[in-house]
């Protein structure tokens, strides 16, 4: 049944016109004129309100340097462009800017915002990486780099695992693997003790995530009920949670929270790894089986025979446990090997086992462990809280069923009487084996001797290997060389995040309020939505056996769809005056805002699609516009007529972002050397940016957790939610940071003494640290004001030289205009 709700929100958005939903017709303008200005002076004139002059060369070099590269025009660009007298000057600036290897960077930045990227926050258990959405960071910085089709960019994030290939390259396919991550580096629920919760909980972030960036909606609004503003029905929600809930982003998924649900990973390579990969592992099964083969028959002969002599005497038992019974235990679990219970991993973080055994007497003991492990485990031992051996356990059983168990003494030497402390434990990310029982024996055992083995009951398949002789111990010493020595030939590949449709995709049915266990009425088939509707007449079913991922992503780009390019042209906008034409960015919902100029959000979008879906043409129509050239200077006219500057009268001057302000101080020392336009992005020489910083351990030396305060304070989220446009408050903490903290700090040292190194005349110091900081010279009155504050410095504080102008540095970096885009 609809809901008042829907009703509602059908009517007054697509039925009446809201104009978000409305057909997108690219408006016509005089011959002659650029479009992007004909809009705002035509509203401009309409308020009586002049339009400032263009900046001065010295700061739109400085504007569009640090818009598109997010890094400030070195010494010999600054004068490269104040001296190009050529009326194309500037035209052929921003075409260098764009074809730099830095605008990907920069503007891939932008994106990752929205995508929720957040450095080092996606880890495995059980794989050494700091951060496993490294591989999607690179793919969206050299997305926007090759200025990739903003279509063909939506679909690859949300189905590149089911794109055919638009080429044959190494890249393409790279690109395709690795930019469904989108999907998979959201927030992670992963301690969630109800399974179904967890399920839904993961689908809606995805939905949300997914509506609010290609299509400025939050569907997830409709998860519980239809939306209350937007026409965006329950039914919609659970046709695209149908789609989601049939990807898979995990591993595996545990019932149980603490078994982990860790995200689903895959070697970022090419079809000849897993070409190489798959026959080696089916030549290590086929070794396996002949292994098997060998031990089965043996022991079902040694079996018929009589036992040895020496194993009919009992062997001294001081105790015998199971292992379960811990005396703690951390990130293990008990599971079930047949009749049998055993301890293992819960999941690959700090794994451990402590046991308690009561010592009658001071000797030398035997401990045997019985264990199972599929590879070898580098196990270390611990009595009573000092480490024992660095390595026990260590040989694998080639598998962890009850077949595979087998018994290993470990010796005792010179214990004493009372209470030993065994604890078995294991490096992060390492195998922990599967321990079965134990038994203390009095005593030590020769471990190469074979039949005391039998004296513990019917040997495993694994323990029947101790008791071959001739031509079968030759033959299975062979095999587990062999094993062995395949396990070194596996190619090593990078990994990445891995998307893939569930092998039996689901629909959903509506759940009741959201509840995880309350559904109402049958399943809602997987499907696009309903919204637009009214324009798009193509359909685009699911097929039973997909997600429903690829049509959805289909539906998106369909060049009649009314929100798709609109949104992404309003981002440009925004990205690059620190304002939408919408203001809401993520919202062009009923609750969003209207936008300023709807003639020239239609003529970017429809110009948008025309162009192929090409960023870098948006770009370029942009930023030639006398709008984006304005200065920045407000006057009486245009502070009165248009105080928040949402009339575009002057370039709205705003903080940089904290990536583009620490790149700068980066800068200022010569720690980015600038990488040609038109070459291929190298980011090894990148790593120092602040894009990289946190997971590139090249931070400054001690430094590396005042960056990561520097990055909240200047406006980042670390949550891992999206952002939609960054908080730009000014607030007194940020001055005390740039007072007190070391960071800046260290790299105004830094500047200073590459400064001193550089010129030995004051005044020619001070023109190259104005120029170097903020992009142009210093005038005589602020040249004056550095040497008079270098020389109080050095006269009445008594500070060195290098102090002195340390001092001047900071200062420069703390300024306003060093952190503002003016």
């Amino acid at each position: 049944m609809v809901g008042l709700a829907l009703l509602f929100s059908v009517a007054s958005a697509q039925e009446t016109g809201h104009w978000a939903l409305k057909e997108l017709e690219k408006p016509k303008i005089p011959s002659g004129v650029n479009p992007v200005d004909w809009f705002i002076q035509s509203r401009l004139e309409e308020v009586g309100l002049a339009q400032n002059n263009a900046a001065d060369r010295h700061a739109l070099l400085r504007r569009a340097t640090l818009d598109l590269t997010g890094l400030p025009p070195t010494r010999e660009e600054i004068s490269a462009f104040v001296e190009d007298s050529s009326p194309k000057a500037y035209a052929a600036l921003v075409d260098r800017l764009l074809a730099s290897p830095h605008y990907g960077e920069r503007w891939g930045r932008h994106w990752l915002d929205v995508a929720r990227y957040v450095q080092g926050s996606i880890k495995v258990p059980g794989i050494d990486r700091i951060d496993l959405a490294e591989p999607y960071r690179d793919y969206v910085v050299r997305s926007f780099n090759a200025d990739k089709p903003y279509d063909r960019f939506i679909a690859e994030q949300l189905a590149g695992d089911l794109l055919e290939s638009d080429s044959e390259s190494r890249e393409d396919y790279y690109d395709r693997i690795t930019a469904p991550a989108f999907l998979s580096i959201g927030q992670w629920f992963e301690e969630c003790t109800d399974p179904d919760k967890l399920r839904l909980d993961i689908v809606d972030e995805q939905i949300s995530t997914s509506t609010r960036a290609f299509l400025a909606m939050d569907f997830a609004c409709s998860r519980c009920h239809d939306h209350k503003f937007d026409p965006v029905p329950t039914r919609d929600y659970y046709a695209l949670a149908g789609i989601f809930r049939s990807t898979e982003i995990t591993e595996h998924f545990a019932e149980e929270w603490k078994d982990g649900r860790p995200r689903a990973i895959r070697p970022l390579a090419g079809t000849e790894y897993f070409e190489r990969t798959a026959a080696i592992e089916k030549e290590r099964q086929s070794l396996l089986r002949e292994r098997f083969d060998i031990l089965s028959r043996t022991r079902d002969e040694r079996l018929g025979e009589p036992r040895a002599e020496a194993a009919e005497s009992p062997l001294p038992v001081v105790a015998a446990f199971e292992a379960e019974d811990f005396a703690g235990h951390k990130n293990l679990k008990t599971v079930r090997l047949g009749s049998l219970e055993a301890v293992a991993t819960r999941r690959r973080l700090d794994q451990w086992a402590k046991y308690r055994l009561d010592i009658p007497e001071p000797g030398n003991y035997t401990l045997l462990v019985r264990y199972a492990a599929r590879e070898a485990s580098p196990v270390e031992l611990e009595l009573n809280g000092e480490t024992a051996s660095d390595r026990v356990l260590g040989e694998p059983t080639f598998g962890e069923s009850a077949d595979h168990l087998r018994w290993d003494p470990l010796p005792l030497k010179d214990i004493e009487a009372g209470t030993l402390h065994v604890r078995f434990k294991v490096n992060r990310h390492e195998p922990f084996p599967v321990l079965e029982a134990f038994k203390l024996v009095a005593g030590e055992i020769d471990s190469e001797e074979p039949d005391w083995r039998l004296a513990l009951g019917k040997p495993t398949l694994e323990e029947t290997k101790f008791f071959l002789a001739g031509k079968a111990t030759s033959r299975v010493s062979q095999i587990e060389r062999s094993l062995a020595e395949l396990g070194e030939k596996v190619p090593e590949a990078e990994l990445t995040l891995a998307v893939s449709d569930t092998p039996a995709p689901i629909d959903l049915a509506v759940h009741a309020n959201g509840d995880a266990r309350s559904t109402i009425g049958d399943p809602v088939p997987r499907g696009t939505p309903s919204l637009a509707g009214h324009l798009i007449e193509d359909e685009f079913p699911v097929p039973p056996d997909e997600s429903g991922r690829r049509q959805f992503a289909e539906w998106l780009i369909h060049p009649d769809h009314p929100l798709t390019a609109r949104v992404m042209v309003n981002r440009i906008w925004h990205w690059h005056f620190g304002t939408g034409l919408v203001r809401t960015v993520d919202d062009f919902g009923l609750q969003g805002e209207a936008p300023s100029h709807p003639e020239l959000l239609d003529w970017l979008a429809a110009e948008f699609i025309e162009s192929g879906w090409s960023i870098k043409h948006v770009h370029r129509a942009i930023m030639l516009s006398e709008t984006y050239r304005a200065s920045s200077r407000k006057t009486p006219e245009n502070t009165d007529l248009d105080p928040d500057g949402l009339l575009f009268s002057r370039f709205p001057a705003r903080r940089l972002e904290v990536e583009a302000i620490y790149d700068s101080m980066l800068t200022s020392i010569g720690k980015v050397p600038r990488q040609a336009a038109g070459s291929d992005l190298d980011n090894s020489k990148s790593k120092d940016r602040a894009l990289y910083i946190l997971t590139s351990s090249r931070s400054p030396l001690g430094l590396g957790v005042e960056i990561r305060k520097m990055f909240p304070l200047f406006g980042f989220d670390p949550s891992g939610r999206p952002m939609h446009a960054r908080d730009r408050s000014a607030t007194s903490e940020q001055a005390l940071w740039w007072l007190n903290n070391p960071l800046p700090g260290h790299y105004a040292e830094k500047l200073a003494e590459r400064a001193l190194e550089a010129h030995e005349d004051p005044a020619r110091r001070v023109q190259f640290l104005h120029e170097t900081t903020l992009g142009r010279p210093a005038d005589s009155g602020v040249e004056r004001a550095m040497l008079d504050y270098a020389n109080a410095g050095l006269d009445d504080a008594g500070l060195s030289e290098k102090e002195a102008w340390t001092r001047v540095c900071l200062g420069l970096f703390s300024s306003k205009s060093f952190s503002r885009l003016e």
